[in-house]
């Protein structure tokens, strides 16, 4: 399997959506012995914000989605264990459904009983964990430009492979190899970012304990938690399993394909307009009053 399915890096700023405030303060709390970093901002209904592999919690604010959603919302955006200021551990059974109890631990130590989750990559995945295993916490959840783990013999010696790559540090070819879409300026920009943020052998260790966050698609196709699901018509390597989520295990599923949009770069997803606009629209149709 292409190395592109399991290679998520940073997402570029490409346009501001809205008005960016002054960044929240760093927090920090304890989720089972592992010390994780997260950002709040902003009063209401809970949102919960989990970002791609390589990136961290400033994804939401260099997008500007955080500052959007925070003016109907108090929103918390966590530094995924592994990720950005957040501790890195090198064992993979620190890693798979340990992500997923991160954000229920999150919950329980801000004293949040159910919140909303927008996960973007690997954050969609995570969100998808947690829409089968605690959806008692998830009051609607949005899939941002990928679906779900589902086990399978290839998908195992994938992350295999994916995970010796990053074990070998940052590299441009295997960068412009998964992510064709993007410029050499931007491919050496993200290389030289990630050779300084991110460590290989704790990298590596989340995708080798990817197999913790392995759902059936069974168990998500009765699930009672709304769902949306958003991708770009260009994020070639995902759409054919977005498109599987709609017709096969959620055709009741709210669907969005942004033209033109891939998963990352200048015309990456998470920084369009349609991306955040979908969100709100879906956000304001299932709010809990709570």
């Amino acid at each position: 399997m292409k190395r592109f399915l399991f290679l998520t890096v940073a997402i570029s700023i490409v346009t501001a959506i809205g008005h960016t405030q002054a960044a929240p303060e760093d927090k920090f709390f304890s989720s089972a012995g592992v010390r994780l970093r997260y950002l709040e901002q902003g009063a209401g209904e809970a949102i919960v914000l989990l970002h791609g592999n390589g990136a961290s919690a400033r994804m939401w604010i260099s997008t500007g989605i955080m500052d959007r959603l925070a003016t109907r919302y108090r929103v918390i955006a966590l530094d995924c264990r592994g990720f950005g200021k957040s501790d890195k551990p090198h064992d993979p059974s620190s890693y798979g459904a340990n992500m997923g109890e991160d954000v229920i631990r999150l919950l329980d130590h801000l004293s949040i009983m159910r919140s909303h989750l927008i996960g973007y990559s690997m954050g969609a995945r995570i969100t998808s964990w947690l829409v089968v295993n605690h959806p008692e916490r998830v009051i609607t959840a949005t899939l941002g430009g990928s679906t779900y783990f589902t086990e399978t013999t290839q998908q195992g010696k994938a992350f295999e492979e994916s995970a010796r790559n990053a074990e070998a540090g940052p590299n441009s070819d295997d960068l412009k190899r998964s992510f064709p879409d993007m410029t050499d300026a931007r491919v050496n920009e993200v290389t030289t970012r990630r050779a300084t943020t991110n460590d290989p052998k704790a990298i590596a260790a989340v995708r080798r304990g990817y197999p913790g966050l392995y759902i059936t698609e069974s168990a998500l196709s009765s699930t009672k938690v709304p769902i949306l699901h958003v991708v770009g018509s260009e994020d070639t390597s995902r759409l054919p399993a977005s498109q599987h989520l709609k017709d096969h295990v959620l055709p009741d599923i709210e669907f969005v394909i942004v033209p033109g949009a891939t998963h990352s770069g200048r015309t990456g997803l998470a920084g369009r307009k349609e991306f955040i606009e979908a969100i709100e629209k879906f956000l304001s149709s299932k709010r809990s009053g709570l």
